[in-house]
């Protein structure tokens, strides 16, 4: 694709937005099933409610705060190790506590809170890697790791077919500019949106803004390597300045090839016009990470899904049974009494306040053509299927989202700890597909920086090193302290899960 041509990217991004159309119509309706008001009542269903009582009863946010519960009081640590060759210890671990910084400065946990809460719901997420000024009054730049707010509406990635998306060619994350920030940072710009794929707003009441899109794609030139007598393999730009003092130390050059070199360009535009020029970037793939929750390949197709999509139907029908329940029984007329006006005569005031009185007894008079005491006619009868839906719902939602009550802090039976621990398992089952995506996120994430960190950590400075017992120490570094080995020989991130006590 010719990505200098702006109608080339949009066309590109609206068919991406076409072939994913139905898996992100499924994504946002569970998300506003979660979290919107009504969510959880079907439009026709609630204009056939009219005037009637109309109550959500949410099984299903329990068994989400569940999920991400787990995930967001679960530690994601990467742990660099050196690959071999040339890689050492020390610079593993100078590499691992850079990427802890990193984390630390791009309050990274707080993003893996929020993606694993949108994964678990919509079963899409993502979070993306930038270089920037971290300090206004800095020469120096960063790697920091950013959420990316509304995934479902603004990340699309070209085609692709692994779970980590690492073989995508180009991405585009689309951002809600107010109006007023548009024609500030672009005054000559078209001032139009780029489409979203939104057939219709669920919110109305929004900031006025424009929607600007940010496109990162790959390019490949043609570079040169060198492998070493040593093993190495390194460019050969990098390694020619420092080749003869390298052959003083027996290390010589061995062969040489061609390849294509993979880099990240970038570009922002708006619906009919390109905002800046194409800019460089650090990155050798995209550096957008999403976090993609059962992920499959069906009929060429990625297809990907949350936990609330196979509990919209029980949920639904559980709200519209207990609605029917109340209508019937709490909201219904209360009994009333058959009586004759000379039953009631002098004690008309006992009997208006009958349903509030807690007097034991109420008078009446008798009355030869109504013999006997007044009768209280039959109160309101509650269809008793409506009963046995809503218990089967109940047990539809547990069993359907892999949860049991045990999961849940639920335990009725008053069962031994060993059988609480089991079912407890049983559950873990349901929600480790969840863990599995975010750590493939993780661990790309970790890859990224890995390779991104020698080009952007290049200059005589220093950088901050978060060690593992939470120090925080200062290196002096120089542009030529991890050459011409590089820093790009350290090959492994390892994404280690710590559960929290008692997983």
């Amino acid at each position: 694709m010719d990505y200098t041509k702006l109608n080339k990217v949009l066309k590109a991004l609206d068919a991406a937005q076409e072939a994913e159309s139905d898996q992100r119509d499924a994504a946002r309706e569970a998300q506003l099933f979660i979290t919107k008001r009504d969510g959880q009542w079907e439009p026709t269903v609630i204009s056939a409610y009219d005037n009637r009582p109309r109550y959500t009863f949410d099984l299903t946010t329990p068994i989400i705060d569940q999920i991400a519960g787990e995930i967001e009081q679960s530690d994601f640590n990467l742990d660099i190790r050196p690959a071999g060759g040339e890689s050492t210890k020390e610079t593993a671990a100078i590499l691992d506590g850079l990427i802890r910084n990193i984390s630390n400065i791009s309050d990274f946990d707080t993003t893996l809170s929020l993606s694993g809460r949108e994964a678990v719901t919509g079963g899409l997420s993502a979070w993306c890697i930038k270089q920037k000024y971290i300090e206004d009054d800095s020469f120096f730049q960063d790697l920091v790791i950013e959420p990316i707010a509304s995934v479902v509406d603004s990340v699309w990635l070209g085609p692709l077919t692994r779970p980590d998306s690492s073989d995508a060619k180009w991405a585009s994350v689309l951002e809600a500019s107010p109006k007023e920030d548009y024609e500030k940072k672009w005054p000559d710009g078209s001032g139009t949106s780029v489409d979203q794929n939104r057939l219709s707003d669920s919110y109305y009441n929004k900031i006025d803004s424009i929607i600007v899109g940010q496109l990162y794609y790959i390019q490949e030139r043609p570079e040169t390597i060198v492998l070493m007598s040593d093993g190495g393999v390194y460019s050969e730009e990098e390694i020619k300045p420092v080749m003869d003092e390298l052959a003083l130390n027996g290390i010589t050059q061995v062969d040489t090839r061609v390849i294509e070199k993979k880099y990240v360009k970038t570009r922002l535009f708006d619906g009919k016009d390109w905002l800046n020029e194409a800019e460089d970037t650090v990155f050798d793939e995209i550096p957008i990470i999403p976090v993609l929750a059962n992920f499959q390949t069906v009929e060429n197709k990625v297809c990907y899904m949350g936990a609330v999509e196979k509990l919209l139907d029980p949920q639904r029908v559980f709200n519209y049974a207990k609605s029917r329940e109340i209508e019937e029984g709490a909201l219904a007329p209360r009994p009333k009494y058959t009586v004759t006006g000379k039953q009631v005569q002098g004690y008309e005031s006992e009997w208006a306040a009958l349903n509030t009185s807690a007097d034991p007894f109420i008078r009446y008079n008798p009355d030869p053509e109504a013999p006997g005491a007044p009768q209280q006619g039959g109160g309101a009868a509650i269809n008793p299927g409506l009963m046995g839906v809503s218990q089967s719902m109940q047990d539809i939602i547990r069993d359907t989202a892999g949860f049991h009550a045990a999961n849940l802090g639920d335990n009725p039976g008053l069962q031994s700890g060993i059988a609480i621990q089991k079912l407890q398992a049983k559950g873990d089952i349901g929600s480790v597909k969840y863990f599995n995506a975010m750590e493939r996120a993780v661990a790309r994430t970790g890859r990224i920086l890995v390779k991104a960190i020698p080009k952007v950590y290049d200059t005589q400075r220093q950088v901050r090193i978060l060690k593992e017992d939470g120090t925080l120490i200062g290196i002096d570094f120089e542009r030529s302290r991890f050459k011409p080995v590089g820093w790009d020989v350290i090959a492994a991130a390892w994404v280690l899960i710590k559960r929290y006590p008692g997983q």
